[in-house]
């Protein structure tokens, strides 16, 4: 069945020197020369009849049929390297990227909670707001994303559309006495795609209170400013989603929730071949039931 493929060691040449269009970057990946990237390629060309690279002074290119060929090729690696990981591991290891805020306020509160369903389960939290590429990053199973998402080539899960509204202590609204002493608790979105969700967007709507904004306080984190509410230093805007164990506790109250308003959803992203293995997929449908509740648009499943 298979007596008509080529050596796979030229095939991961080939596969190399078409993801960085240079036979220099492929033998610097596999540890080889040059020279000996060239020579594996040649006799891939050889032994299928069909030139797969462009050779000029200024360096080489993948042809038209190469660069469809080397899209099939990664592909056959993906899933061969999720077989392999799948072998050693035994399914017992899952790693997770996940924003900051959602893993330290959601997520690791509540990890415990599913090992039981997969008893001697390993999980490793990542913490990233930038992209990931799961087709690249290998030792990623799942991204855990924020806003607007690229899912082109993944398998997307939409997890929560979450619900944006104002927090504080009791004890720091008992020392409130009028609107201009209120101190704002803001986070600088790092995402500049993204429309901040601020203070300036909650006092706009018709039904708020008329507040002071001269005194702010801007994070990076989320769940940075959220700990500030704690500490009573002030009123933080932020997700009921993460707010939510902290109001379960009695730490921290909702204000004026007639003025909360729809953020951003979560998002569960992995490759459609991890989509398939069991750990993985248990994951996404344990933390879709998790955040059941919180969903201000229903949830689903996007492609």
């Amino acid at each position: 069945m298979f007596h008509r493929l080529p050596s796979l060691v030229a095939i991961r040449a080939f596969e190399a020197a078409a993801r960085h269009g240079s036979f220099k970057a492929a033998a610097e990946e596999l540890s080889v020369t040059p020279t000996a990237i060239s020579h594996r390629i040649r006799a891939l060309e050889d032994h299928l009849e069909i030139v797969l690279f462009e050779r000029t002074v200024r360096g080489v290119s993948p042809t038209p049929a190469a660069r469809e060929f080397a899209t099939a090729v990664h592909r056959a690696f993906e899933t061969l390297a999720d077989g392999v990981t799948t072998l050693t591991q035994s399914g017992s290891h899952l790693v997770v990227s996940s924003t900051p805020a959602f893993a330290s306020l959601f997520l690791a509160p509540r990890l415990g909670g599913f090992p039981t369903a997969a008893p001697g389960v390993d999980i490793r939290l990542l913490n990233s707001t930038s992209r990931v590429d799961l087709h690249r990053e290998r030792q990623v199973d799942l991204a855990i994303r924020y806003g607007h998402v690229e899912t082109k080539g993944l398998a997307a899960t939409a997890l929560a559309t979450e619900r944006m509204s104002a927090f504080a202590s009791s004890d720091y609204l008992s020392r409130l006495d009028n609107a201009s002493e209120v101190r704002l608790l803001e986070v600088a979105w790092q995402q500049p795609t993204l429309e901040a969700m601020s203070w300036d967007r909650w006092l706009a709507q018709d039904h708020a209170p008329r507040l002071s904004t001269e005194h702010r306080l801007k994070f990076d984190e989320e769940h940075h400013a959220i700990h500030a509410a704690l500490a009573s230093e002030g009123i933080v805007l932020c997700s009921s989603i993460l707010a939510h164990d902290f109001v379960e506790r009695g730490w921290l109250k909702e204000w004026t929730p007639q003025c909360a308003f729809t953020g951003f959803r979560y998002v569960a992203l992995t490759t459609p071949t991890k989509a398939t293995q069991p750990l993985v997929r248990n994951f996404i449908k344990w933390l879709t039931e998790s955040l059941k509740g919180f969903d201000q648009s229903g949830g689903g499943v996007t492609q």
